[in-house]
């Protein structure tokens, strides 16, 4: 089953000609991988399929949630329901504990923490610091603490922004192998935007974003 689609999509930055992409449409239990050098669109189009950045051209299809297009708001249920984020730069509610960050992240979502989450605290060898301050833990320990907190709720698709950048190989393969997992037993799916080859092993298929597109490809099909 496909989860989401994306159609003739674009991004304009303001001054600047708008960045296209090529289509995709991320299916149940797979892992779709953006791949290319940073700067080369990836993580604008993974901002896009979460709602943060506006649509200039196409559409995007999120199953059972919503279909938007440009001028078209992102509905409330789009984060809620449908994605879970994992952010390049980890960020959490300062001065909070890991556990009170992990109680947020349920409450914005209108759900309950299940034992799947503590269970992955303990996986990726947080556990133990569920007392701690989040902003207190090296930045390994945040992005591990960034890939619990995204399957809170259990959304259709985990948005995975280079989440192994600050990891050594055995927590990089620790990490993506809970994520491959989570696709598989859940039946989400994850977009996974990285330049770290680490990761290529666990992606069920890729799409180059090495070059990046300011002309509209279906005009450049005609």
């Amino acid at each position: 089953m496909i989860l989401l689609q994306s159609t003739n999509c674009s991004h304009r930055y303001p001054g600047q000609s708008p960045i296209y992409w090529p289509d995709y449409a991320l299916e149940s239990g797979t892992v779709l991988g953006f791949r290319g050098p940073s700067g080369c669109g990836k993580s604008t189009a993974l901002h896009t399929a979460g709602g943060l950045l506006p649509l200039h051209t196409g559409s995007l299809q999120l199953t059972n949630i919503a279909a938007v297009q440009p001028g078209v708001r992102v509905p409330n249920a789009w984060r809620q329901k449908g994605v879970g984020w994992i952010p390049q730069r980890p960020f959490f509610w300062p001065g909070f504990t890991v556990r009170r960050n992990l109680e947020l992240a349920a409450w914005a979502k209108q759900t309950q923490l299940d034992s799947r989450v503590w269970e992955l605290l303990e996986r990726l060898g947080l556990a133990e610091y569920r007392d701690r301050r989040a902003d207190r833990l090296s930045l390994g320990q945040q992005q591990r603490l960034s890939t619990v907190r995204a399957t809170v709720g259990n959304p259709q698709v985990l948005l995975a922004d280079e989440p192994t950048a600050s990891l050594d190989d055995s927590q990089s393969l620790e990490v993506m192998t809970v994520l491959r997992n989570w696709c598989e037993t859940s039946g989400g799916g994850v977009l996974l935007a990285s330049h770290d080859a680490r990761t290529l092993p666990f992606q069920t298929i890729g799409i180059d974003f090495t070059k990046i597109l300011t002309v509209n490809p279906q005009q450049n099909a005609q």
